[in-house]
């Protein structure tokens, strides 16, 4: 038979239609309140309104038998600190004495005495139960001593004012420096409910501030729909954050608690108190705020966790982690062979963000047994500093391969590699290693970065560089991972598992990855990891194939988010030379003037991430797990962390009149001229750019490097500096005329194969200018598979409107010069044109300050025929309107408030398949007379083509008296008005 509740009433009728858990709060429950229903208690008992004031405070979990710590629990409750209620902590234990249950109201017939005798009862019990639980771990981890520092600690309790009883009141609660409220974001996942932990980086002062003076852009919150959440601080790991951070953000979390989740905030205070009040908290404060983290997280998987009990496993596992992260620190100091020049130090960086230096044949678990002893002692003494390089050794024998000066540059001379590769044994078995793996691998050199970029006064810019360099890059995960999460590779690494040994191997060579180990080992050396699924995708050239990392699974679903899902796009920005500005750079370019492409080997590969992020790109293969010390392909970040460092490249090549010089990703154009007209004599040659390369450990792939010459391929076109052309090379022609006869001849398709296509064509477009609307019903049909990733695989007929764009531009690719004639763009024309349309009259457009106007005719609209449609013809009219006045060679600026319109025309198709009829009569009139189209959104309030589009008068402007002949595809739909 159920038990009564304690407070003697029913759950709410509305958490009993829900099947929702009831706390049973007065006036409303805690599950009406967060979802905002009408709470009503049937065949509710008449209560005393004494036993109400004096009884246990609403939200308050009833005594349980788990031990808590000192100064924990409901006696932190506003209520609870009444002086009528010195029998709080009585009433907490009295049934583990096995006494009868005491209310909290009844103060028996002894004398205070009686009440003092049964306190130090009680503080007797506690530091029994407090014993209890460092004795419980056996040797495991060193607890005890920690357990027994908690014991000692006495309680300390402040009288409370009379303010503190009011509602609005957090016991305790001190004024940060400045009262900023939450982020809105931030306090919107709270009202939903807390369904996922989110970083404290969010609640200090200075993220709030910035999010409040609009200086933070969001990004959405895994599982909150279309929220746009501050939820990750790029700029400041959580694990980063200092003590003064941490209170900071615990005033504003606290009060966010006690607002939307009442009945938890006094265990949360508890908690919070707990923590803040440990006296060996300020040298090891990255153990507590691990335990933090940790225990928040796991409430939000959990609910059933108590947080106001000290929770065994979790410091457990956070002290483990810290040990054996200092635990070589202590050993180092110890053993006099640490100093002795033979031995050659191998730097780590634990998850703590300790830097430790040991030898390499010195076992970790007796440097952990030292340091256990001397944490035994006491946890509270401060804890060794530990000196050293961050730079991890490159190979087994902590040595380098000599990097070799390079020679000339030209057919006959041999140019060295400038990499440092690594040479480590190749790991056939599971490793049985005892210390952490996770360590930082470049051929790049910090200290040598550092020095160029203050020769070239570039350091205040990049001074992230040498320093992610040295410790490696953040990967830009947020969260603490609380349990190792091992997805299943995808098929395309399953079918091809010859390919993923022989990467495997590769980067094992390379001193990329360490291991392989086990599950259990790598868990036993660096806590709970994750991988992602693995897949293999071909590469340009037949034949080779690339292994990625599928950090976006999963996608939705999940309580263990994707990394991609926690990484801020935003926060790893980088440079980009885009198509235009290579030619801008081809005809500014002088007689004479040279290119040459150089590309970087392996690029990602060559950038370090941090041990303490390495634990997210964990390989798994076979059961058997690899550590990646390398920015891996498929991390939202890892193109922004090598873009820094190829930023930081470029701009060091420019200061060294190395240049101009722009890049794409990996690939580096440069450009150089004449030292004086009509010479032969250059600045500057490739080997200056190689030299200054192997100073700083830049890994070029020679294999790819083409020589300074007057003709150079860059971002997949053929170009001409002396004839200012670009053209499309003829096995690209051949490649993509390929995929459009696939495509053709295949009844169905996939979306995998169309998007193949599409990717292709848009390529094309920069050089085909008139090809952009004929990609539309492609992008149509690929826009129309469904989008459950599970079903995204189907095959599907090509529509008729796909099936007619595939065959132009096969026709077009197999007739074609594709080659494009570069000019500088043509002067402004003196006056924007202007146009607008309505569906109550009509069309108006005005040019050179000239009005006229189209009213439309019945029947105009149709399916797939609307505003959007008319609001395109505008365009033509007014075009057709400016060719009338005789305008040519110049660039036309149009102005239109219909969003939509502005859009298309930028991208130069529409998917609208009548709009898209428009377009391609607009672009084919700019070609033939030599016109650029430029268009911008105007307000319609700002707009003058308003008024006429409504069949009003514009005032101040007079009718067109030119000739405007409408085009026939619009006459039928279309009536002039006026002259």
């Amino acid at each position: 038979m159920p038990q009564e509740h304690p407070t003697g009433r029913p759950r709410c009728t509305a958490c009993v239609a829900f099947r929702a858990p009831c706390r049973r709060q007065l006036p409303r429950c805690s599950s009406c309140v967060r979802h905002d229903r009408e709470c009503v208690y049937e065949a509710q008992p008449d209560e005393n309104p004494q036993d109400l004031q004096l009884g246990e405070p609403a939200g308050i979990r009833r005594p349980r038998s788990t031990p808590t710590v000192d100064n924990w629990g409901p006696q932190d409750h506003p209520a609870a600190l009444d002086a009528q209620s010195s029998s709080g902590l009585s009433s907490l234990l009295s049934s583990r004495q096995g006494g009868e249950k005491r209310r909290r109201d009844s103060s028996g017939s002894d004398s205070i005495g009686h009440h003092v005798r049964r306190a130090q009862e009680l503080r007797d019990e506690l530091r029994r139960e407090l014993q209890y639980i460092g004795q419980a771990g056996g040797n495991t981890v060193d607890i005890p001593q920690e357990a027994g520092a908690v014991a000692d600690v006495e309680p300390r309790r402040h009288t409370p004012s009379v303010a503190a009883t009011n509602a609005g009141v957090i016991p305790g609660f001190q004024a940060g420096a400045a009262d900023v409220p939450p982020p809105p974001a931030i306090k919107l996942h709270m009202m939903r409910g807390w369904s996922h932990h989110f970083s404290l980086s969010t609640l200090v002062d200075d993220y709030c501030h910035r999010v409040h003076t609009g200086r933070i852009m969001g990004k959405t919150l895994p599982g909150s729909g279309s929220v746009n959440s501050d939820f990750i601080d790029p700029s400041l790991l959580e694990t980063e954050l200092s003590y003064d951070q941490w209170t900071q953000a615990w005033r504003r979390l606290l009060q966010l608690i006690q607002e939307f989740f009442p009945d938890l905030f006094p265990l949360w205070k508890a908690h919070y108190d707990f923590v803040n009040s440990r006296p060996n908290r300020p040298t090891l404060w990255k153990v507590w705020l691990a335990y933090d983290i940790y225990l928040r997280m796991a409430t939000r998987s959990d609910p059933r966790i108590d947080m106001s009990v000290f929770q065994r496993e979790i410091w457990d596992s956070v002290l483990t982690r810290y040990l054996t992260d200092t635990a070589a620190v202590v050993h180092a100091q110890a053993d006099p062979r640490m100093h002795m020049p033979g031995a050659l130090p191998v730097s780590r960086v634990g998850v703590f963000g300790v830097v430790t230096s040991c030898p390499k044949n010195i076992k970790l678990r007796s440097a952990m047994q030292l340091h256990k002893s001397q944490v035994g002692q006491s946890l509270s003494s401060e804890l060794p500093k530990a000196t050293g390089s961050l730079m991890g050794n490159l190979s087994a024998t902590s040595t380098t391969v000599p990097m070799v000066p390079a020679t000339g540059f030209d057919a006959s001379t041999k140019i060295v590699d400038t990499s440092a590769p690594c040479v480590v044994p190749l790991a056939t078995e599971p490793s049985d290693a005892t210390r952490d793996p996770r360590r930082v691998v470049t051929p790049l050199l910090p200290e040598a970065w550092k020095v160029v970029l203050e020769e070239c006064d570039l350091l205040s810019d990049f001074a992230d560089v040498p320093l992610g360099l040295s410790q490696g890059f953040p990967i830009g995960s947020s969260n603490m991972i609380s349990r190792t999460s091992v997805p299943v590779n995808h098929r395309s690494a399953l079918d091809n598992p010859a390919v993923v040994e022989a990467s495997i191997q590769s980067e094992l060579a390379a001193g990329r990855y360490t291991g392989p180990y086990s599950k259990e080992a790598l868990e036993a050396l660096i806590g709970p990891f994750r991988s992602a699924p693995l897949g293999v995708v071909e590469k340009s050239t037949p034949g080779e194939f690339r292994i990625i990392q599928d950090f976006s699974y999963p996608r939705s679903g999940s309580d263990h988010p994707s990394l991609n899902a926690e990484i801020d796009p935003d926060a790893y920005s980088c440079e980009w030379g885009f198509f235009e500005d290579v030619v801008r750079l081809v005809l500014s370019a002088p007689p004479g003037a040279e290119a040459a492409t150089l590309d970087v080997d392996a690029a990602y590969r060559r950038m370090p991430v941090k041990p303490a992020d390495q634990h997210n790109t964990i390989i798994s293969w076979n059961n058997r797990h690899y550590v990646d010390h390398c920015v891996p392909f498929g991390a939202v970040s890892s193109n922004g962390i090598f873009g820094r460092c190829g930023d930081a490249m470029a701009r060091i090549c420019r200061a060294k009149h190395l240049g101009p010089v722009v890049k794409w990703v990996d690939d580096f154009l440069f450009f150089r001229a004449p030292a004086y007209l009509d010479s032969n004599w250059h600045w500057y040659s490739t080997n200056d750019i190689i030299e200054l390369a192997r100073r700083l450990g830049w890994p070029w792939k020679l294999s790819k490097t083409k020589d300074f010459a007057a003709f150079f391929t860059y971002l997949g076109f053929l170009w001409s500096i002396p004839e200012r052309s670009v053209r499309i090379p003829d096995n690209k022609r051949e490649k993509y005329l390929r995929r459009c006869r696939e495509w053709l001849s295949s009844t169905k398709v996939s979306l995998e194969q169309t998007e193949k296509l599409v990717g292709s064509l848009s390529h094309c477009t920069l050089i085909v200018r008139n090809g952009c609307p004929h990609l539309a019903g492609l992008y149509a049909f690929a826009a129309a598979f469904p989008n459950k990733q599970y079903r995204r695989w189907a095959w599907r007929h090509p529509t008729d409107r796909a099936r007619a764009d595939a065959e132009w531009w096969m026709h077009t690719l197999e007739h074609s010069t594709l080659c494009l004639s570069l000019r500088e763009p043509w002067p402004e024309h003196h006056t924007p044109i202007f146009m607008d349309a309505s569906t109550s009259f009509g069309i108006g457009i005005i040019v050179e300050g000239c009005v006229a106007a189209w009213k439309l005719t019945e029947g105009w609209k149709r399916p797939g025929v609307d505003i959007g449609w008319a609001e395109m013809a505008a365009v033509e009219l007014a075009l057709v309107a400016v060719v009338a006045k005789g305008v040519q060679c110049r660039t036309v600026l149009l102005r239109s408030d219909n969003r939509g319109v502005v859009f298309a025309v930028r991208s130069r198709q529409s998917r609208n398949v009548h709009q898209n009829e428009i377009l391609l009569r607009i672009l084919l009139l700019a070609e033939t007379h030599n016109l650029d189209l430029r268009i911008d959104y105007i307000r319609s309030a700002d707009n003058p083509a308003d008024c006429p589009s409504r069949g009003l008068p514009a005032p101040g402007s007079q009718p067109i008296t030119w000739a405007i002949h409408t085009p026939p595809q619009l006459a039928p739909f279309l009536c002039r008005v006026g002259p």
